[in-house]
């Protein structure tokens, strides 16, 4: 589905994927807090009855163009669907706006989003929270300070950052120059070398999409956003911090070829999160992104997820 957004970046032509979904979903722009945030919302089609809604949130530098498939694919099953590209990535923030946020705002987009959401339900109908990566950390930590945890159904995340695998994660000395410089020049921009597409997926089409896609290569992020996520991180990590984990059941997903986030940090957050609702589901030979990885890692990842929120609403 080609739609407006589908513009130039920098002189760059925005692919469109190679998948096209059968469903159709809306665009929208919602402006909050000096941002105009852009926006999709994937209805559930009119011959099928809504069994609730998922507000996913994406990873780091990502946008909506990743996700039209496993969005797809919710709504076919039922669940329809709200995302928004966040601060400082995709359609919200293009070009040199990319990584252009603040750690503190996170929460408060999301709550944002979240009311937006919950006004529009009624009371009983479930609300899932979801998310990749970075979004994956952030939603965890909704988990535990969210001030609408409550009012969810369930939690479920692939390939949450809580820690990153070796090598990715910066020598203790470097991490803590950037904190202390990120007090002084939160706003600075760079770009993240490390990431590099055969981390991300082993898909061939999807890899081509990400490449020669302006709104995500190269990657850009602040000083801010990045100490933002390694604080995350750090907190997710702490077993302390992890007994604060409100009751919501918790999925978690995660490739054990990440070479990205290590997926023993979400072994160890399912273990000491205090429920007895939760599961981890640890997906052979696939890489980082799950909804953007081969079809049979996918396809994995999706009858499992499918069957978990069909026992949670």
């Amino acid at each position: 589905m080609a739609t407006k957004f589908d513009t130039l970046v920098e002189g760059r032509e925005v692919p469109v994927p190679s998948y096209t979904p059968e469903n159709k979903y809306i665009e929208e722009t919602v402006d909050h807090d000096g941002v105009t945030f852009y926006t999709t919302f994937w209805p559930t089609p009119k011959d099928k009855q809504s069994k609730g809604r998922v507000v996913f949130v994406h990873g780091f530098c990502e946008y909506a163009k990743l996700y039209v498939r496993l969005f797809d694919h919710l709504v076919r099953h039922g669940y329809e669907v709200f995302f928004f590209d966040q601060r400082g990535s995709g359609w919200t923030s293009p070009g040199k706006q990319q990584g252009v946020t603040k750690a503190e705002q996170v929460m408060s987009d999301l709550d944002f989003f979240l009311e937006k959401n919950i006004g529009e339900l009624g009371p009983d109908e479930p609300l899932f929270l979801g998310g990749h990566s970075m979004g994956g950390g952030i939603i965890l930590d909704y988990g535990i300070c969210g001030k609408h945890a409550d009012r969810l159904s369930g939690i479920f995340t692939t390939g949450p950052l809580i820690q990153l695998v070796k090598g990715m994660k910066p020598p203790y000395y470097q991490e803590l120059a950037l904190r202390m410089i990120a007090k002084v020049l939160p706003m600075f921009r760079f770009e993240v070398a490390t990431i590099t597409i055969d981390k991300i997926t082993s898909d061939p089409e999807w890899r081509k999409f990400v490449e020669a896609n302006p709104l995500l290569s190269p990657t850009w992020c602040t000083l801010g956003q990045m100490v933002g996520m390694l604080k995350r991180g750090d907190d997710l990590s702490n077993p302390e911090y992890i007994k604060g984990y409100s009751k919501v059941p918790l999925f978690i997903i995660h490739g054990t070829d990440d070479k990205i986030n290590d997926p023993r940090a979400s072994e160890k957050f399912i273990k000491l999160a205090p429920i007895e609702d939760k599961k981890l589901l640890l997906i052979p030979n696939c890489q980082h992104s799950i909804s953007i990885e081969a079809q049979e890692q996918y396809e994995t990842m999706r009858t499992a997820l499918f069957e978990w929120l069909d026992q949670h609403r």
